[in-house]
């Protein structure tokens, strides 16, 4: 298992079936890939990117690519990753017209049956459900940050709900830039790390916190998903 205070992000986000046959296409329907556009500020020019479920053939490279991005407590991180990858719900963004991975979020769906003290474990003792998707680590190459991509794979929660047949999406976000990225898609507070706490991460690994501000643990309701958000991302 995993050392939890390396993971990159948490989402918790609660949504009610009979709404997913009004706003989004029926599960049965394949909903891969989902292609957005972004518009980039400093040349306004546009790209379109497409977010796709990795495929087995490409765990190796997902796994090298989450070992260059992603920390983790451990002598063998590629294996560890490629563990996580092999529950098969992973998604990827790749360079347009490659198979160069640009962009990665590893996905688990954790059971009420498995609860641990794990924060995002209490999404159980505040909404009914048995099961919840949750973001092991969400990556984007330094080389495409600030082209929308983090949203992108944020956002694509509410389609793996409604694919997995999922109510709750829930999850832990540990930097500065992705807590505001969570506020301004109305996520919810469900818990916060307190200043002690955080203070004793920082000395433990300062590289990883030294500019993180706070932890949180939020989580969003249906009614606070925006329309736009469902089976498609833009």
């Amino acid at each position: 298992m995993l050392g939890r205070k390396y993971f990159i992000f948490v989402f918790i986000g609660v949504f009610v079936s009979e709404e997913f046959a009004i706003r989004g296409e029926s599960s049965k329907k394949s909903l891969w890939p989902i292609k957005f556009p972004v518009k980039l500020s400093d040349t306004g020019k546009t790209i379109y990117y497409s977010i796709e479920k990795l495929h087995p053939s490409k765990y190796d490279d997902a796994a090298v690519f989450a070992a260059q991005h992603l920390k983790m407590n451990t002598s063998s991180p590629k294996m560890c990753w490629r563990e996580e990858l092999e529950k098969n719900i992973s998604v990827v963004i790749f360079k347009p017209g490659t198979q160069t991975i640009i962009g990665l979020n590893i996905l688990d769906i954790r059971e009420s049956m498995c609860k641990s003290n794990f924060v995002c474990d209490r999404i159980f003792d505040k909404f009914p459900v048995d099961k919840y998707l949750t973001s092991e680590a969400l990556a984007v190459d330094p080389n495409y940050r600030r082209h929308g991509l983090g949203e992108a794979l944020l956002r694509v929660h509410v389609t793996i709900c409604l694919e997995q047949h999922v109510d709750v999406t829930a999850s832990l976000f540990i930097s500065d830039s992705s807590n505001r990225l969570a506020d301004r898609l109305n996520y919810k507070c469900l818990d916060r790390m307190s200043s002690e706490s955080l203070a004793e991460m920082k000395r433990d690994d300062p590289e990883k916190f030294n500019d993180c501000t706070e932890i949180t643990c939020k989580y969003l309701t249906y009614n606070d998903v925006k329309p736009k958000a469902f089976c498609t991302i833009m």
